[in-house]
């Protein structure tokens, strides 16, 4: 019974020694903010400002535009026709990969609708609607 006593001891300061070894001696809390600078990411709300042209769209037409500015306004372009040009003006929040904008149509009236960011680089977006449909587009420079 002592034998295993002193065994049980010996194993338990041999792994508390194991723990509190460590490569520096100074806490890990320090070690870790002591780490070079990491680039931040860019969340979705930074990277989305700019304009976007239409690659593979409905409703928007291909060609279409949308632009998105850093205080949270938006403008779309797009045609119906050959001779009729849409420019509707509206507001946007960003938040995750929910995509709230709000937009004024034909009539004047104001259309508010929430929408998924399916995929968001720097040169691609790609905004899923809640009836199932996606456009795609493409930043332009």
């Amino acid at each position: 019974m002592q034998l295993l006593r002193w065994t049980l001891l010996g194993c338990l300061i041999v792994g508390l020694a194991g723990c509190a070894r460590s490569n520096s001696s100074e806490p890990t809390a320090l070690r870790s903010s002591s780490k070079p600078d990491q680039t931040p990411q860019t969340t979705n709300k930074e990277k989305i400002v700019g304009t976007w042209e239409a690659t593979k769209s409905d409703p928007v037409s291909p060609g279409g535009t949308l632009e998105f500015t850093k205080d949270g306004k938006m403008k779309l372009s797009t045609k119906l026709n050959a001779q009729t040009v849409i420019d509707s003006p509206g507001t946007y929040e960003v938040e995750g990969d929910k995509l709230t904008t709000a937009l004024k149509g034909l009539d004047n009236k104001e259309e508010k609708r929430t929408d998924i960011i399916e995929k968001l680089t720097d040169t691609q977006l790609i905004i899923k609607y809640t009836e199932g449909k996606s456009v795609e587009f493409k930043k332009k420079k």
